[in-house]
């Protein structure tokens, strides 16, 4: 077929070559465009119907690998509810493309240069005589270089030794971000498959900060100050600051509201906002604040999940013959984020679990535990220059090729 179509192209004028290779990859950038912008949306929507008051973060990335690897090896109208999920109504039909894109994703946070690092891992859980379809394994080794460790989860004993033995991992995954998240109880005996996906990020400022005392929300806190060429961008309705990290690597975007509330503004917020508009943004010299952060999050996204749509995973209907060929469904989908921001730059770490079970004795999942885009007018400024101060509730996103590593809410 690959040298068919070799023959065929050659055989046209080369100007309509050169247009039609244009075009087709015109098209490929679009449709990758508008993934992006869907696989921010998904993060997000999770974000708001399951994150609680207070300072919060997720990883959007970490989710969508995790289901993504799932996402993978469903089939039907299971299929179709996930897809629509992750990546809106408009991509329905898809499948083939949006998987090699979760792929690249995975790639494209590899990362290590200029005392930097960014890493994608997966862990790939699995009952001991459980045996997958090749594909989907050879699929998840091959792309996520995934390693696999089986157990004998019908043993007490070792589900301990399980918990034990994943608690290191994902420790040692995320950077040490994340740690005390994995249970025995996460684990039961009709537990068959967790592909578990970790990413790792530490970057530095591309212009230097240091640290002064300041007041946030009535309390003393440590803030980042300095002054250097920043993305900005001002509305009537909030201001955005878009700080680099060294070699271009990432970029933590901060949207400060104006007059109207932080509830407001985080309805405002979405995929759109954060890959496009932000990046559209002009470059000033801007006078910066913000305050050192410190968050860890952990979240159980089941019922968001359905909420979104995904509901046929849950049941014993669930469509997932490209897995195994025994039954399952989806048992839950775990998350645990850790987030630091300080004078040296930004880290973190993160896990996304999709814990699938046999559907001959499904087990009621652990309780739930929880620690069109409307026109905007900017506003030009010039002069001297501009001044951003977080001293109030604001909402942040780090950004690594147009992929959302962490979103959530400083306040």
């Amino acid at each position: 077929m690959d040298r068919k179509r070799d023959t065929i192209m050659r055989s046209l004028p080369i100007m309509f070559r050169i247009s039609l290779a244009v075009l087709i990859a015109l098209f490929i950038f679009k449709c990758n465009g508008d993934y992006d912008h869907s696989l921010a949306d998904f993060g997000i929507s999770l974000f708001q119907l399951s994150s609680q008051p207070g300072k919060q973060v997720i990883s959007p990335v970490a989710e969508s690998l995790a289901l993504g690897a799932v996402y993978e090896g469903s089939q039907d109208e299971t299929r179709k509810q996930i897809g629509i999920a992750m990546f809106g109504t408009k991509s329905e039909g898809g499948f083939e493309r949006q998987i090699p894109f979760l792929h690249i994703i995975a790639k494209n946070l590899s990362y290590d240069g200029e005392g930097q690092q960014s890493t994608a891992k997966m862990l790939l859980l699995t009952q001991k005589r459980f045996s997958y379809e090749q594909q989907f394994l050879t699929s998840l080794k091959t792309n996520y270089e995934a390693v696999e460790k089986k157990y004998n989860f019908n043993k007490p004993k070792v589900r301990k030794i399980a918990a034990t033995e994943t608690e290191e991992w994902v420790k040692t995954a995320t950077g040490g971000f994340v740690k005390g998240t994995v249970e025995e109880r996460m684990f039961h005996a009709e537990t068959r498959s967790s592909p578990i996906s970790a990413i790792f990020t530490s970057f530095k400022w591309k212009n230097p900060l240091t640290k002064e005392s300041g007041e946030f929300g009535g309390k003393q806190v440590s803030f980042l100050k300095g002054s250097g060429e920043y993305l900005y961008k001002s509305t009537t309705k909030y201001e955005m600051l878009g700080m680099e990290m060294v070699d271009d690597a990432a970029t933590l975007y901060i949207f400060l509201p104006k007059g109207e509330s932080y509830g407001e503004l985080e309805k405002e917020i979405n995929g759109e906002t954060i890959i496009l508009k932000a990046r559209l943004a002009g470059r000033t010299t801007v006078e910066v604040k913000i305050p050192e952060m410190k968050i860890f999050s952990k979240y159980k996204f089941n019922a968001a999940l359905q909420k979104l749509g995904v509901q046929k995973i849950f049941t014993k209907e669930a469509e997932l013959g490209g897995i195994a060929a025994e039954g399952l469904d989806l048992y839950a989908s775990y998350q645990a984020v850790g987030f630091e921001v300080n004078e040296d730059g930004v880290s973190g770490g993160a896990t996304g679990t999709a814990s699938l079970q046999s559907l001959n004795g499904a087990v009621q999942p652990l309780e739930e535990q929880q620690t069109e885009v409307e026109s905007e007018v900017s506003e030009e400024v010039e002069g001297a220059a501009e001044k951003f101060v977080a001293n109030r509730p604001f909402f942040f996103a780090l950004v690594r090729k147009k992929s959302v590593l962490y979103a959530g809410r400083y306040m």
